[in-house]
């Protein structure tokens, strides 16, 4: 959309949307005319940030112009430019050793050189970074990758068939993402850049760079931890049951691990004994550690009775896995 008579802004690039019915937001970096691209999308309900984000949409629709502005609401901040606030940058400079990573499309010039530059201070600084291109490699990206940082280049491993088209960066458990490529500063055309801090939409977003690359015939990045075999310890009148939280199905839904013991009844079949709801382990960003042990102890057992554990992994509807036994 082209935006006449306007003093600042003579063309958007954003991809946003506000949707009146249930005050959303939805950010995304999709153009509408591509389907052979990764991308995604972003849903924010808030009716406060509907009503900023509709009235800036208004504003450049109406040919006004618009300076940088600044929309917020807690845990969520949209930055719409033109503008020279640049939270992408800082939140790789303030990375910490935090994982960071990256799936971009356009990566270049002076902008471009001045993340790649941060981008290689966070690495050394001891920040684990991984990161998924979608354009043929720039001086940014080749400075990056000399550093010994992990890029895959999507385009050039499809045979230029599919690319990622995403703008996004995940710091810790903070995400940026949005329309704004890592190219030249937006200060005549419009764009945003959301800043969400959120650990569970983090782990969502790391899932998905990971499948992107899977997708266009690499590696993973995060391989999956080998699950840890169920293993029951007899004791003095007590069974300890360990095991780990990976396993063939989503970690994603997993809420629970459903824990039965079970013994002998008198006309031989299984009685249950106990039953114990145990939750996953929790990482310091939140989301649930799959290698992490978990473990379970059931007391007042008959010493030298028989007994079984089954653990079964729990989502909302139920069994989202089978149960070891």
């Amino acid at each position: 959309m082209c935006i006449r008579d306007s003093p600042y802004t003579a063309s958007t690039h954003t991809k946003v949307g506000t949707f009146s019915r249930d005050k959303t937001v939805l950010i995304s970096s999709a153009n509408i005319s591509d389907p052979r691209q990764w991308n995604h999308s972003v849903v924010l309900q808030n009716a406060d940030l509907y009503r900023q984000t509709s009235a800036w949409v208004d504003r450049l629709a109406a040919g006004k112009g618009m300076r940088y502005a600044k929309v917020a609401t807690p845990g969520v901040v949209l930055h719409f430019y033109p503008g020279t606030v640049d939270p992408v940058l800082d939140a790789i400079r303030n990375a910490d050793g935090r994982r960071i990573t990256v799936q971009m499309s356009i990566w270049k010039g002076a902008r471009g050189q001045a993340i790649a530059d941060a981008l290689v201070q966070a690495h050394r600084r001891g920040s684990p970074i991984a990161i998924n291109t979608g354009e043929p490699w720039s001086d940014a990206v080749r400075k990056v990758a000399a550093a010994g940082i992990d890029v895959f280049d999507t385009l050039r491993a499809t045979g230029g068939r599919a690319k990622a088209h995403d703008k996004l960066l995940v710091v810790g458990d903070e995400v940026y993402t949005g329309s704004t490529n890592w190219g030249a500063f937006p200060r005549r055309f419009s764009e945003v850049v959301a800043h969400i801090s959120s650990a569970q939409l983090a782990s969502q977003l790391l899932a998905y760079v990971d499948r992107t690359r899977v997708q266009a015939g690499g590696a993973p990045i995060f391989p999956a931890p080998s699950p840890q075999p169920l293993a029951v310890e007899p004791g003095a009148g007590s069974a300890t049951a360990t095991w780990s939280a990976a396993g063939p199905y989503d970690l994603s839904e997993l809420l629970s691990f459903d824990v039965m013991l079970s013994g002998t009844g008198i006309d031989g079949g299984r009685v249950e004994i106990g039953r114990r709801s145990v939750a996953p382990l929790l990482t310091a960003a939140g989301v649930f550690d799959p290698a992490a042990p978990l473990q379970t102890t059931f007391d007042g057992l008959v010493c030298g009775e028989h007994v079984e554990v089954a653990v079964t992994p729990i989502g909302r509807q139920g069994a989202i896995g089978p149960a070891q036994t």
